[in-house]
This record gives C-alpha cells, sequence and structure tokens, in this order.
C-alpha cells in the first residue's frame, strides 16, 4: 500500500499473520477500509493511490488490533521508497521510534552502499543504527509467470510459515543471504521409507543442524537408528542397548522393508543409498547407476559420527572416553603418538633405574 507520508507517498508491503483471517473473520480488510477512508477498492488497489494514514498512525492503527504482522519498505532509494521520500533527520527519528524499530523487518531493493550525496546503505545504517532490517529483493510482478525475473534473496527457514519468515528477517545476518550458501561438508538430504511403521514417509533434513522433537516412543530413536544401519555406522565401543537398537532398525523397516537415503558428498555430488532389512551391505547409486565398492562412511559421507540418546545420557566405565573418541576422532592420532612416546621414554627411564640398583656398590 501507499502510505500517506513524504512527497509520493511510501510505497508499504504489510505481511499479515495468519490470525487475521481467524473465525471466518477478515480483519485486514477492516484495516484496509480504514486506512483509506472514503475511498473504494477499485481506487485505492492503484499504485498511486495513497492512503488516509501517515506512517506512525499507519503502524499504530495496525499495534490497536493486537495481531501480529511486519513490515517491509518497497524499492526503498527510489520514488515512492522510503529513503526517497523522507529525509535523513525523519529517519533517524523513526530509529528511536520503538514501534517502527519492532515492526519494520525489510528494505527491499538497495543499491547504493556509500556515496556522500546520496541516501546509501551507509548512511541510513548511521540513522537507524540496530534498528536497521534485513534487505531483500522482490519482484513486484504482476503475474506468475514474471516471478523470478529480478534479483534473488533467500531465507534460511525450518517451516513455510509466517513465524518461520518473521523470525529469519530478524535474525538476518544469519539467515538472510543473496546466495545460496554453498556447504563444503557432506550431509544428509533425506531419508525415505518403503515398508514398516514408517511406510511411504519421506523426511528432508537441512545441511546444518537437525532437531526431531516428539513424545516418547513418536518414533524419533527409529529414524536415527535406521539412518545408522543404511550407513552402516558401527556402534561405538560403549555402545548402550546394542541389541534394543538393532531389534529397533527390525521393527520400523518390518519384513522386506526398504530404506532410501539421499546424501550429498563434500565436492556436491549427490548419491542414493538403499539397503533392505537383513541385507548384509547398502547399494549405492548414482543417477540411478549401482556404484560397487563405494564407502558410505568415506566417499559419500565422510566419518560420520552416530550418537543414540542413550549414548549421551549413559554414565560409567569407559563411557566418557568413548564420546571423546567419536568427537575427535582422527584428530585424537597425533596426541595418541606423543602420549605413546612419553610412555615409551617413561619405560626407558623406569628400566635404567631398575638396572642401578642391582649394581653392586
Amino acid at each position: 500500500m501507499s502510505v500517506n507520508d513524504g512527497a509520493n507517498g511510501i510505497h508499504t508491503l504489510i505481511v499479515f499473520s495468519d490470525e487475521w483471517l481467524d473465525n471466518n473473520r477478515d480483519y485486514i480488510n477492516q484495516f484496509l477500509n480504514i486506512a483509506f477512508e472514503g475511498k473504494t477498492p477499485d481506487k485505492y488497489e492503484k499504485e498511486n493511490e495513497r492512503s488516509s494514514l501517515g506512517l506512525l498512525d499507519t503502524l499504530k492503527k495496525l499495534e490497536g488490533y493486537h495481531k501480529d504482522f511486519f513490515l517491509v519498505f518497497a524499492h526503498v532509494e527510489q520514488k515512492s521508497g522510503l529513503w526517497h521520500e523522507l529525509e535523513g533527520g525523519r529517519l533517524e527519528e523513526l530509529g528511536t521510534n520503538e514501534l517502527f524499530r519492532r515492526r519494520t523487518l525489510g528494505f527491499q531493493k538497495v543499491k547504493t552502499h556509500d556515496k556522500p550525496d546520496k541516501k546509501c546503505r551507509v548512511k541510513v545504517q548511521g540513522w537507524l543504527g540496530k534498528a536497521y532490517p534485513a534487505e531483500v529483493e522482490g519482484s513486484d510482478s504482476k503475474s506468475l509467470d514474471k516471478i523470478k525475473k529480478g534479483k534473488p534473496c533467500f531465507l534460511k527457514v525450518g517451516a513455510f510459515s509466517f513465524d518461520a519468515v518473521k523470525y529469519a528477517l530478524m535474525d538476518h545476518a544469519s539467515r538472510v543471504a543473496k546466495e545460496v550458501p554453498a556447504f563444503q561438508h557432506s550431509y544428509v538430504e533425506s531419508i525415505h521409507f518403503e515398508g514398516g511403521t514408517l511406510s511411504g514417509k519421506t523426511i528432508h533434513f537441512s545441511p546444518e543442524l537437525n532437531t526431531l522433537i516428539g513424545i516418547r516412543g513418536s518414533g524419533k530413536s527409529s529414524i536415527l537408528e535406521v539412518l545408522r544401519y543404511a550407513l552402516d555406522i558401527p556402534f561405538g565401543e560403549k555402545s548402550g542397548d546394542r541389541k534394543y537398537k538393532q531389534e529397533l532398525v527390525g521393527f520400523t523397516l518390518g519384513g522386506g522393508g526398504r530404506v532410501v537415503i539421499r546424501a550429498i558428498d563434500r565436492y556436491g555430488q549427490p548419491y542414493e543409498i538403499r539397503r533392505v532389512w537383513k541385507e548384509d551391505y547398502s547399494n549405492v547409486f548414482i543417477d540411478d547407476k549401482l556404484q560397487p565398492g563405494v564407502s558410505t562412511r568415506e566417499t559419500i559421507l565422510y566419518k560420520p559420527i552416530y550418537f543414540g540418546q542413550k549414548d549421551l545420557s549413559s554414565t560409567g566405565e569407559g563411557f566418557e572416553k568413548d564420546l571423546v573418541e567419536k568427537l575427535l576422532g582422527s584428530k585424537l592420532n597425533e596426541v595418541h603418538r606423543r602420549i605413546a612416546e612419553q610412555k615409551t621414554q617413561i619405560g626407558e627411564i623406569i628400566d635404567g633405574l631398575l638396572k642401578t640398583t642391582t649394581v653392586t656398590e
């Protein structure tokens, strides 16, 4: 909408949460009727038709509904953009306004980094300080086939929801990017179950941290143990409940059940790993072609580390050592070598001392 502020109005994107349309009540159009008082939709839906409220009054009116929303200011450097329409003093004043700081989550199409005679990223960051929001792009498309024509930007979200998008924009340093991050490590892309208790289910994973959340008995350990089985990851020396874990895989997959894992190696090569319950090993495929001799734990997922829930919570002799060995792996090789050298030297010193005690004075 075009907010009634500045010389030409300020083009503003308002993103509403689902609660604005709860219980068959349309609070969005109720707000628009107030913001464009005395104007019909066929008028205010036109690009240059300005609302009746200024920027801060618009925020206050939206806040009065006690429902979640946030703002993204469109093409900020161009005509009807926030930077273009407001002077530096006004922008600095907005940066001290709690409502503006809390509800403004995006500036669209920021192009100028630093230019003395023009509003630019550096100047506005100085005026707004910590209130400077995420920088995003937008296609301003009038039809679906024109989407993706402009510059892209990417949000890292855990779900396709209002809350996930809002959180990503708030944590923009970590969750907003102009390019898809390139990962230098191998990772599991997805796991698919054919047969058994999870038959037909596909679970997609992030290349980074993944968290499985559920009540007791909901299948968290089942997924983890089937992953371990398909990737042929051995138990640790002190791993707890081996018998239970092995039986859990069989229970989850069922007789003749199969698991299919899609994984990406360190170099970006995709693989498909398939294993049927009670088969001796997994089969590895590239583009549906069998790749004999490819190691799942060396070639595809390089030295994966596995911990069951009880492995992390267990205590007792050897558990702490096993935990450290799994976490550090080959990084301990040099430490082990130095320890062995010191043991040898100490042994030689002790042998020398024992020999001297047997010499007749």
